[in-house]
């Protein structure tokens, strides 16, 4: 019978601990929405850098919504990172001449790293 008690008594813990994990993991999921939907509002976009040196193009930016690529000219060395996920801000230019064309020019107004 004590047996019986302690077995019921260490599975009500542990359902307990594991529907606790469950609450907190909604709370920060919950949390985690609620700054991106905060740091869109800001006027930020979701991307990530790549590294196209080999082709020419330096470090680019891929807006993760619409797929497009940024040519960033003033791209700071700490970002230069193939698959480094940021928000960014950024200001169209006036395209250059050059030898890369997969993407536009833009000026960085502010860049986060999202972690």
């Amino acid at each position: 019978m004590k047996t019986f008690i302690t077995m019921c008594s260490i599975s009500l813990i542990l359902m307990g601990c594991s529907a606790k994990k469950e609450i907190t993991e909604a709370a920060n999921t919950n949390a985690e929405k609620e700054r991106t939907a905060q740091i869109i509002k800001e006027g930020y976009i979701q991307a990530v850098i790549e590294d196209k040196t080999k082709s020419g193009c330096g470090y680019v930016i891929k807006n993760t919504a619409s797929k497009e690529f940024l040519l960033p000219n003033n791209l700071e060395d700490q970002y230069k990172q193939d698959g480094l996920k940021i928000w960014l801000k950024y200001r169209p230019i006036r395209p250059l001449q050059g030898s890369c064309n997969i993407g536009n020019p833009a000026t960085i107004e502010e860049i986060k790293i999202i972690e």
